[in-house]
């Protein structure tokens, strides 16, 4: 890349993040759910079950979790430690997208149990960054995948089969949350690196990889996360994960649509590096 192309990117993303590094924009994204609570055994608890969770309407992923988490109550990660019946605990609170309500009490059931096992032997916080760093996202699915009594197609697609080849676009964002140490994540794992982790691959960065000529792969997999994710390093000079958050605005607040827009694209913030608009000029 041109050295001047690298900077001009480099300095528009800067200014990127710091516009979006606001209290104000947390609405716009999950976790915002987190911060809801205080402790931080809840946090993290809530944050895994929010990253599995958030796929589809946002209204949607809302309105649900918000019906789940009045179950578990103002101490989820006692509710968590202590049920043993999650059948009766979730009892007519229905399906959600491809789990059916027994899929959503057996989820449950096998997040409880990683959270006891780490009790048995007096684990302290964090309860699961351990299960990570066996394997990483891999080692965690199959870890959580063991603990079930049965498996289905809806469970499948909320935990993951553990493929080598999957982008793990939700476990990738809990991790980010959990790793991170500036905002608005919460640095609560400390043995795992950010320079380990991955961009969470989800339409919003597709989109800026296709703004800023970043990967020509079709296939959204986890390669095309790597990809994406090591090109906006090299730009950067810094993790680029630190820059999710605010990357992810474009898309949610400006409302990029991935081609010229004249009524969007004079106001947007990388206007002067997106191929989309300078292709109008061509």
């Amino acid at each position: 890349m041109h050295l001047e192309n690298k900077q001009t990117k480099k300095k528009l993303l800067n200014k990127l993040r710091e516009n979006y590094s606001k209290h104000e924009f947390l609405k716009s994204d999950p976790i915002e759910i987190v911060y809801k609570y205080k402790d931080p055994y809840d946090q993290e608890c809530i944050a895994l079950i929010t990253s599995l969770f958030s796929y589809g309407n946002v209204t949607s992923i809302r309105s649900f979790l918000q019906k789940l988490f009045l179950r578990l109550g103002n101490k989820p990660f006692e509710t968590l430690s202590n049920q043993n019946n999650f059948d009766q605990l979730l009892d007519g609170i229905g399906s959600y997208r491809f789990q059916k309500e027994k899929d959503i009490s057996e989820f449950f059931f096998g997040i409880s149990e990683l959270i006891r096992d780490k009790i048995l032997i007096q684990a302290k916080f964090p309860i699961f960054e351990s299960y990570f760093l066996e394997n990483g996202i891999l080692g965690f699915q199959r870890k959580l995948r063991s603990k079930l009594r049965f498996h289905s197609y809806g469970l499948d697609f909320l935990i993951g089969k553990a493929l080598a080849k999957s982008a793990h676009k939700r476990y990738s964002m809990f991790l980010r949350w959990m790793v991170l140490p500036s905002f608005p994540d919460f640095h609560y794992y400390k043995l795992l690196s950010e320079n380990d982790l991955v961009l969470p691959l989800d339409t919003h960065i597709i989109r800026m990889a296709q703004i800023l000529n970043l990967s020509d792969r079709k296939s959204q997999d986890k390669k095309l996360a790597m990809e994406i994710t090591h090109a906006l390093t090299e730009i950067l000079d810094e993790p680029s994960v630190r820059f999710d958050f605010a990357l992810s605005r474009i898309g949610i607040m400006e409302k990029c649509r991935g081609k010229f827009d004249e009524k969007i694209c004079p106001q947007c913030h990388l206007k002067t590096v997106c191929s989309f608009n300078l292709s109008q000029g061509s």
